[in-house]
């Protein structure tokens, strides 16, 4: 697991030296019980949307959203609420700026380490004392 990490850092070094001139900045967070994405754009010539994708492995992503492009300089953000913070300890997300013919123009790759509370972990071993 550790090896997939280092090749996947390694991944998103070599595609930011490599990326285009889209987004300026991008950043996944953990918030208690969700994870908000941030993306502001340096430019957003040809894009007809965003989309922000998630993954438990990073290797399948599912699609979570889809934004419309507000015009360079735009900051944007989507909190994901869906997160299943016990199924992994790391989350994976992607946002891509896609052109009208649906292909990918950049994509910017995060992640975040989970934690789940420690009141949910004490609820949840009361309740399994009562089961």
């Amino acid at each position: 697991m550790q090896f997939k990490f280092a090749i996947f850092s390694i991944l998103i070094l070599v595609s930011s030296l490599l990326a285009g001139n889209i987004f300026s900045e991008c950043n996944a967070i953990p918030q208690n019980d969700q994870v908000s994405i941030t993306w502001i754009t340096a430019s957003e010539s040809n894009i007809a949307s965003f989309q922000i994708l998630r993954s438990n492995d990073s290797e399948v992503y599912i699609e979570l959203k889809k934004v419309n492009p507000k015009g360079p300089g735009s900051s944007y953000e989507y909190i994901d609420e869906s997160v299943m913070f016990k199924s992994a300890n790391v989350v994976f997300y992607k946002v891509r700026a896609m052109n009208r013919q649906n292909e990918i123009i950049e994509e910017s790759a995060m992640f975040v380490r989970t934690q789940v509370s420690d009141i949910k972990e004490t609820w949840g071993a009361i309740k399994a004392l009562f089961k």
